[in-house]
């Protein structure tokens, strides 16, 4: 790619990013941020923080679902239900002990929804960094379920990351081969919302992670906007 085609590649990522239709889901992560300061303390165990949670996340599925190009796709589609399990796994979340299986388990459907739509038309005879993305993903059960004395957890944190990376995988082979400005941002979004949930677990199971609430919603949010933006072809 020359020069004159990776300015006018940034470009138009950066009018991605600023598409009015975002509005409303910056404002409500300012929002959430404000009102309840993760940076701080954990968000109370009330419907009223859950809720503001999700709006975000809700704002994100207004915006694929109004994407003209996107309208009639199986990728665009398959990815506005994720949005939707997502935000309720969010809901969820906010009762950090008493609801976290069932947010665990929303956000693997959601995973589900996701690769769905990576997989569409994907060629699975030539993938290139499979092996890999196991590796990792085994690599990182291990060290964390080592802190996990529930063996039914375990099985649920060995089935939810085999999802998650599988989301990273699907998106990241998208970018090998497409090197599409929406590929980029699939690709960009998968790895934010490993990193995020990565330290989730990492957090509840091994060690403190000093500010771990505000990098964990920071990470998630950027990578659910960056995997909306995906769904835009460009």
């Amino acid at each position: 790619m020359g020069a004159g085609s990776q300015i006018v590649s940034r470009a138009r990522m950066a009018t991605c990013l600023m598409d009015i239709r975002l509005i409303p889901f910056y404002l409500s992560v300012g929002a959430y941020f404000t009102l309840y300061r993760p940076y701080l303390q954990y968000p109370p165990e009330t419907m009223d923080a859950a809720i503001v949670k999700a709006i975000p996340i809700w704002s994100l599925a207004f915006f694929v679902h109004t994407t003209k190009e996107t309208e009639q796709t199986v990728y665009a589609k398959e990815f506005c239900v994720g949005l939707f399990f997502s935000s309720l796994g969010d809901m969820c979340l906010i009762w950090r002990e008493t609801l976290f299986i069932p947010g665990m388990l929303f956000f693997a459907v959601a995973h589900v929804c996701y690769m769905l739509g990576l997989a569409t038309g994907f060629n699975f005879k030539r993938t290139r960094c499979g092996v890999l993305f196991t590796l990792l993903s085994m690599c990182l059960y291990l060290f964390i379920s080592s802190g996990i004395s529930s063996i039914f957890m375990k099985a649920l944190v060995l089935v939810y990351q085999g999802l998650i990376f599988g989301v990273g995988w699907l998106a990241v082979e998208h970018f090998l081969y497409d090197r599409t400005n929406s590929s980029c941002f699939g690709a960009c979004g998968a790895a934010l919302f490993m990193f995020s949930d990565c330290l989730i677990g990492l957090d509840k199971w091994k060690f403190h992670v000093p500010l771990a609430e505000v990098i964990i919603m920071a990470t998630y949010y950027a990578g659910q906007m960056c995997l909306a933006l995906s769904t835009v072809r460009n």
